[in-house]
């Protein structure tokens, strides 16, 4: 019964997404009406807010309406308008190591997540942003993709502090089938769950349920990890046929699976508001890296895409929404990064920070609320491929970046991002001490964070998407 329920109301999410004032259709969850104990608007609420992280994947700068695409992003333009739109917030060069960073708050290269590889897991600690929420009462969810470990039950979201995972664990899948080389890998905790659907409508689904399932006394911690618009590029054709005046295919595509993304975002937004819940909600907002140039991403006017240290590869769209506790309508052009998310969240929860946790990151809430400065601090960033490399430093308006192919010259850049944040007047030929004294610091940062990484044990791939009991 249920996979019927949620079968119906897949079909009619998709065939609503050409409609813009479409109902929310029936999916089998609890009645939200006022008499519902689970949904209840009056009901006593906690002191903390419930926390909602939402990230896309490879989603461009350019790709979004509060930074002038014409795809149809009306919920995340709502949240940029009525929130705190994130200008200059640094992701990883791939988004293994951002969210790494968000659970952890650390720079990600001391766990050993350097690269986006399926043989690396989340090291396992007692400071994961999920242990400590539930230490303070929150429901911890995960929903969509993983992509911190795959091979055994160390692995898996569940053993890092999530209650509830839906989604994958791979680093992809296809919209459809749900398959990553020929192997299902879609599973609601840890069986797999062979229901039919386009995977970003499926994760809405399934947060809606939670939220109007979940006692409104209860927090809600809730990631919500879209693959969308990650490649494989597919699309329903109803949301295709909206964009048929594209001529590139790919781009066509990709506008398509942008366009559910933000629709279905805004069904998530409609329950917490129907819950009761929106008014005591913080939402955070981001692309897990810049946009992919090869799946027709658009970054400009940033220089460069995912896998560089330039800004398209690092600078994303971010924005926190916060409707009872920020004022919106606000622009912060403060450097912020990921790892900066993990003590925010920390802080809103009522949680201090243990210094055994070793967190790099900062707490953004005094700058959010009553905009406080911070401190100055140098921003590092590193990417290696095994062939390519590359790395960066900011250091207050100055960014030196580097790049490296195997066998040939390592290439330096130095930019005044105030100045010329497109990155396009190279300045490093007239300031060879700058560029030798950051490049020092670069040097002596990534000397140490590689050190001292703890890399997640390496596995094998496995056939079976479920990890083992080893």
């Amino acid at each position: 019964m249920r996979i019927l329920q949620r079968t119906l109301a897949l079909f009619l999410v998709i065939s609503s997404t050409i409609g813009c004032g479409a109902e929310q259709p029936t999916d089998g969850a609890p009645d939200s009406t006022p008499g519902n104990s689970a949904s209840a608007p009056n009901a006593k609420r906690p002191d903390v807010p419930d926390i909602f992280v939402i990230t896309a994947d490879d989603l461009g700068w350019a790709d979004v309406g509060f930074h002038g695409a014409k795809i149809g992003t009306e919920t995340i333009d709502r949240m940029a308008k009525q929130g705190i739109v994130l200008e200059t917030f640094y992701a990883a060069p791939v988004g293994q190591p951002t969210r790494a960073a968000i659970l952890t708050g650390r720079e990600p290269n001391k766990l050993g997540l350097v690269t986006p590889s399926e043989q690396y897991q989340l090291p396992r600690s007692p400071y994961n942003l999920p242990l400590l929420l539930r230490e303070r009462n929150y429901r911890t969810i995960f929903l969509g993709k993983w992509n911190l470990g795959i091979s055994n039950k160390r692995s898996h979201p569940m053993q890092h502090g999530f209650e509830h995972f839906y989604g994958n664990l791979h680093s992809q899948v296809g919209y459809n089938n749900h398959e990553y080389r020929n192997s299902m890998d879609w599973q609601r905790n840890r069986e797999l769950a062979n229901e039919k659907g386009y995977i970003t409508s499926l994760v809405g689904l399934e947060a809606i349920e939670l939220i109007h399932a979940t006692p409104i006394e209860t927090p809600m911690f809730t990631w919500v990890s879209f693959q969308a618009p990650h490649l494989p590029a597919e699309a329903p054709l109803t949301t295709l046929q909206l964009f048929g005046q594209i001529r590139d295919e790919q781009r066509r595509v990709y506008m398509a699976q942008v366009h559910i993304l933000d629709f279905t975002i805004g069904k998530i937004v409609e329950a917490l508001e129907e819950s009761g819940r929106l008014d005591n909600c913080v939402i955070v907002f981001l692309s897990d890296n810049g946009g992919a140039l090869n799946a027709s991403a658009k970054n400009a006017p940033l220089r460069g895409g995912k896998r560089s240290c330039f800004e398209g590869g690092l600078r994303v769209p971010a924005v926190i929404w916060a409707p009872g506790r920020l004022e919106g309508e606000q622009v912060l052009t403060t450097a912020v990064t990921a790892t900066d998310l993990y003590p925010t969240i920390l802080s809103l929860a009522g949680i201090p920070i243990a210094e055994e946790a070793k967190v790099d990151g900062v707490d953004l809430w005094p700058l959010l609320k009553h905009g406080e400065p911070l401190q100055e601090r140098d921003l590092c960033f590193a990417y290696s491929s095994g062939s390519h490399t590359v790395s960066a430093i900011r250091r207050g308006n100055w960014k030196l970046v580097r790049t490296a192919k195997l066998g040939e010259p390592t290439l330096r850049f130095l930019f005044d991002i105030a100045a010329d944040p497109h990155e396009e007047q190279d300045l490093a030929p007239d300031n060879p001490d700058l560029v030798a004294e950051l490049a020092k610091v670069l040097d002596a940062w990534i000397a140490e964070n590689f050190a001292n990484a703890t890399h997640g044990k390496p596995v094998q791939g496995p056939k079976m998407t479920v990890p083992s009991e080893n």
